[in-house]
């Protein structure tokens, strides 16, 4: 029963963690780069950008260690 519950909990953090990485590559691709070019000009552009850097990078490594973390327990407990 807790090995379910266990399980449950980290296959949804491992999901969280990984829409979490790859969303925020794909809306700074997509979205915010684009954006940035049309609105910035070339000296501006590598301030900002080093500042989106810097202000999501403590979401990034959360998600990295979540997902490092809930992989390596799915791995071990898939039987």
């Amino acid at each position: 029963m807790l090995t379910t519950i266990l399980t449950s909990i980290s296959l949804c953090l491992h999901t969280l963690a990984t829409i979490l990485l790859i969303g925020h590559y794909l809306l700074l691709m997509l979205v915010y780069l684009p954006a940035f070019k049309r609105s910035l000009d070339g000296k501006a552009l590598p301030a900002v950008l080093a500042s989106v850097a810097g202000g999501a990078r403590p979401y990034l490594l959360a998600s990295l260690l979540i997902f490092v973390v809930t992989g390596i327990y799915l791995m071990l407990v898939n039987e």
